[in-house]
């Protein structure tokens, strides 16, 4: 809830429950408030706001109204850069992989809603460096969507050509590796067999993957099982209690 609040989502108290971890919210989230939460995880965890208006110039250009800046640093740069990764999985073979063609920078996020007569609402939010952008399909009269309406990639298709249009003549810069994050190897056998993320102690290339991770959260270094032998003397005694 602290998170969420932070990143200016508002939760009911009624939406304090365990599915609050997996989105579930009463009353869900406005659009405006969930494009600029994306947003933060753009600019390195720094809250700018949204506006619909930032300046109104007279006729001589002359600025008759000014946005007033707003900036809140509300999450670090390392966890927003670690979660913007994973989201460009999402956009390259996950379920917004449509967006992989345009050989962008690009993190995305899904997402539906539905009752027991189908879907809902649809999403796609797509981020770069340069633009946060949020796709809603819904039925306007609030019911359920078409059946032929069945998953994100109608959001995310919508997605796509916006961000043919903006990226026509150029390409965005790519996210920049924050100095508290690492690339680092783990051990793909440790990980499977016994869930634990370590440092591989191998070389068997199949078995080694690697990934970014921040500096205060790295893999553990392998620890070598080493036999030791002790010599052990047995001595004979018997034993004594003394209640004096």
């Amino acid at each position: 809830k602290e998170t969420l609040n932070s990143f200016g989502i508002n939760v009911a108290n009624s939406d304090l429950n365990l599915s609050l971890a997996l989105g579930s919210m009463k009353n869900g989230i406005d659009m405006f408030s969930l494009v600029n939460a994306y947003s933060i995880l753009a600019n390195d965890g720094i809250n700018k706001g949204w506006t619909f208006i930032d300046r109104i110039e007279n006729e001589q250009g002359k600025p008759i109204y000014l946005r007033e800046k707003f900036q809140e640093k509300v999450a670090s740069a390392e966890d927003c850069f670690l979660l913007t990764d994973m989201l460009k999985e999402t956009a390259s073979t996950g379920t917004a992989r449509r967006l992989n063609d345009l050989n962008l920078p690009i993190a995305s996020k899904t997402g539906t809603a539905s009752n027991k007569n189908g879907n809902t609402d649809l999403f796609n939010v797509s981020y770069t460096t340069e633009n946060t952008i949020l796709t809603w399909v819904a039925n306007i009269s609030g019911t359920y969507l078409p059946k032929e309406t069945y998953s994100s990639v109608e959001p995310t298709q919508i997605n796509k050509q916006i961000l043919q249009s903006l990226y026509e003549d150029h390409v965005p810069n790519d996210f920049i590796v924050p100095n508290g994050v690492v690339k680092c190897e783990y051990d793909l056998i440790k990980l499977e067999e016994e869930n634990i993320l370590e440092k591989p102690n191998h070389s068997i290339e199949r078995y080694i993957a690697s990934d970014y991770f921040k500096l205060t959260n790295m893999p553990k270094d392998a620890i070598e099982d080493e036999k030791t032998t002790e010599e052990v003397k047995v001595t004979k005694f018997a034993p004594v209690s003394n209640h004096d």
